[in-house]
Formats: structure tokens, sequence, C-alpha cells
């Protein structure tokens, strides 16, 4: 039974991280190479919680991204930051939809959040 259960978990995860991945790669291809590799990280979560659409991390800024960021991954928070921040410089159209994705996106990130194990 348990065992089921994790597998469950597992599929539910990698199906919320997939359509993270579709609705970034819609709005801003750019965004999701830099975030997209980070989704299983709770910093890469936290951060799309935070700051859902690219106009609210490009608001926040490379230093503000990086120290919310190095809270959670003290190793990651500057290379992420940066690409993060490389990543907006491409894309300077707004896709139709990004505010609609910027209200679901946070949803999707607690929903992997409150559904994986516990990091050690």
């Amino acid at each position: 039974m348990l065992a089921g259960f994790d597998e469950d978990l597992a599929e539910q995860i990698n199906q919320v991280s997939n359509r993270i991945r579709g609705l970034l790669t819609h709005i801003h291809p750019a965004l999701e190479r830099a975030i997209g590799p980070n989704l299983s990280h709770p910093a890469g979560l936290d951060l799309l919680q935070r700051h859902p659409t690219p106009s609210a991390m490009q608001a926040a800024g490379r230093r503000r991204l990086e120290t919310r960021l190095v809270k959670l991954a003290p190793r990651l928070a500057g290379r992420l930051a940066t690409s993060i921040v490389a990543a907006l410089k491409e894309q300077t159209v707004v896709v139709a939809g990004t505010a609609a994705a910027g209200q679901v996106l946070p949803r999707f990130g607690r929903a992997i959040s409150d559904t994986a194990p516990p990091t050690r």
C-alpha cells in the first residue's frame, strides 16, 4: 500500500512539474530553460511562488532574487539568479496569458512543495 502511495505522489509531482514547465515554455522559453531544471529544488519552487511572472522577477532584480534563493540554496543562488536575469533579457515581448499564468504558477509550486517529501 505504501509503495503505491509513493508512486502516486511521484506521479503527481511529475505531472505538476511538467505543467509548470509547459506554462513557462509558453510564456517565456528562456526563463523555463533557467528555472526548469531546478523545479525539483525547494528554492526554484519558492521563487515561482514569490515571483511567478517574468515581470515580477524583473522588478525584483538580481540582488533580491539571489537573496531569496540563498535561504534555500546557498550554493545555487548566485548562479541561478544570474541565469534568470540573463533569460529575462532574452525576451522583450509579453505573451498573452502571462498574467493568468502568474496566478496559476504559485499554486502549482505550492502543490509540489506540499506533496514532495521533505529534503534532508
